[in-house]
């Protein structure tokens, strides 16, 4: 915004100046007396508990009539500017583009015949070669967001991963072939790179400081329409568990967004960037539903100077599993409250491991931040860099401790193994959880992959719509802790399920294909047949 709106939205009204004030003075008090009027009709007062003025005294002058115009502060305290965001966007336009993308497809792995991709251009397929010359081809389109002068653009992943071609349009009408930096998969960021140089960019914002209500500006090419602009809120931060990508931070604003904005500009309203506007929630309408979601800048930018960089993303590593506190496993735990990130497993050697994390532990602070659940702790661990120490507050037994980890690198994940479900034994059935237990025999590990010594008992059923199963239970699951205390067979873990009358549910300690987790086990009052 520049400077001169800046003054026009946050300049008070001035006060007239008293000399200014006395001929309006001179001439009320003459009316006054000359009409015979009270004081409260003189002065608009309509409380009957107003006295008349005393014979002789001059009453008081009527104060100056209201505004026809609310005053600048009024505009202030609203943020929106009477001229409306026009100078902002004006600036902000010419450096967000239009993206398009071109990728072979073949038509043996598409399980569609060769002719689907002869006709059908308005459905994003090229018209290829009637006699089968040419390779089909699928066309796609987003938008994308300048940021260096020489061409570096930031936009999503899914608009660009896989192309075999990349065009880049220019709002001055320019059309330049784009080169794919990077791409990164866990957070759907990509930047693209065009041969250019003195192009215009958009000045980056903090999406830290982001507040639920804060006004946005949304600007891409929906539906194939270059250059529009939409206006919103945010209407929430920190959005996660979206299923979009491994690491989620969503901004959802209202503003709207459509297919075509994706890897566009969520601007705030001074034209600062704040966000990459990545997806909508649409419940099969194929349009915008008022909930948009959009990369916020700094997780953003963190990756795009990464793979501008390296070529890759690098990730802080901590070798533990997380997950939420919910207000079950809150009360099984004995905690005052939900939240936190519980630990349920801690890999062998692992910066975690080597600090002294316990599994068990609920880490409750990252670097004197609160950390609200598992997700967020895991967003901020990967966004610092390997290397660095990081200070965790756990609480453990219900007492807080204080630990310093140096961070690993996050290893590839990728090739992870399947989930399992294997069938055991029968086995003792707890009543009221909706599931049988076995002993683990070293067949049963052998046929469920486990590692030699492995404690616990295996799950080797599960009812329909148990306790167990309402809660992820699987057979072939090995449960391992009930309430902090080690399981050492099928009937010992029976007769502690059903020995316990307590209020507060189970916390099961789980070991699921090498991972283990918690969860909380509550009976249900009405037995499952």
């Amino acid at each position: 915004m520049s400077a001169t709106l800046t003054a026009t939205l946050t300049r008070a009204p001035t006060p007239p100046r008293a000399s200014a004030l006395a001929p309006w003075l001179a001439r009320a008090v003459r009316l006054a007396l000359a009409a015979g009027m009270s004081a409260a009709l003189l002065t608009g007062c309509t409380s009957a508990s107003t006295p008349a003025p005393s014979p002789g005294v001059v009453p008081a002058p009527a104060p100056a009539p209201a505004a026809a115009h609310p005053p600048a502060s009024a505009t202030v305290s609203s943020g929106l500017p009477e001229e409306g965001f026009a100078p902002v966007v004006a600036r902000a336009r010419p450096a967000i583009v239009t993206i398009f993308v071109r990728k072979q497809i073949d038509a043996r792995r598409s399980g569609m015949p060769p002719s689907m991709f002869q006709f059908g251009p308005d459905q994003g397929l090229s018209p290829g070669d009637r006699g089968g010359g040419f390779a089909p081809e699928e066309s796609g389109e987003g938008s994308g967001v300048i940021l260096s002068p020489d061409g570096t653009i930031l936009t999503n992943r899914h608009v660009v991963d896989g192309a075999d071609s990349v065009e880049v349009l220019l709002t001055d009408g320019r059309k330049l072939i784009g080169k794919v930096v990077g791409v990164d998969s866990a957070t759907d960021i990509a930047v693209v790179k065009v041969g250019a140089s003195g192009l215009p960019t958009v000045p980056i914002g903090d999406s830290g400081a982001l507040q639920v209500g804060d006004f946005t500006l949304a600007i891409g090419s929906p539906f194939g329409l270059g250059q529009s602009v939409t206006f919103g809120i945010v209407s929430a931060v920190g959005r996660s568990g979206i299923g979009l990508a491994d690491y989620e931070d969503f901004i959802q604003t209202d503003a709207a967004i459509n297919p075509g904005n994706s890897g566009g500009a969520l601007l705030d309203t001074h034209g600062r960037l704040i966000g990459i506007n990545t997806a909508i929630i649409a419940h099969g309408s194929g349009g915008s539903q008022g909930i948009g979601l959009a990369v916020p800048v700094n997780l953003a930018v963190s990756v795009m100077r990464q793979l501008v960089a390296h070529g890759r993303v690098v990730r802080g590593f901590l070798g533990i599993g997380i997950q939420d506190v919910t207000p079950e496993l809150a009360t099984g735990l004995g905690l005052d409250r939900p939240g936190g990130a519980l630990v349920g497993d801690v890999s062998p050697d692992s910066p975690a491991g080597k600090a002294g994390v316990k599994r068990g532990d609920v880490v409750v602070q990252l670097d004197d931040q609160p950390v609200t659940d598992g997700h967020a702790l895991r967003v901020r661990i990967a966004d610092r860099k390997p290397g660095t120490t990081v200070r965790l507050k756990v609480l453990r037994d219900r007492q807080p401790r204080d630990l310093s980890v140096v961070l690993g690198e996050l290893p590839d994940q990728s090739g992870q193994a399947d989930q399992r479900d294997e069938r055991g034994d029968r086995g003792e059935g707890p009543r009221g959880y909706g599931m049988r237990l076995t002993d683990l025999t070293p067949r049963i590990a052998g046929e469920i992959g486990l590692a030699s010594g492995t404690a616990g008992v295996v799950v080797a059923g599960i009812e329909a719509n148990s306790p167990a199963a309402e809660l992820g239970l699987r057979t072939g699951d090995v449960i391992q802790e009930i309430d902090g205390r080690a399981v050492t067979g099928a009937a010992a873990a029976a007769q502690a399920l059903r020995a316990t009358a307590k209020d507060a549910p189970h916390v099961l300690l789980i070991l699921r294909e090498g991972h283990t987790f918690y969860v909380p086990l509550a009976r249900r009052a009405r037995l499952t047949p």
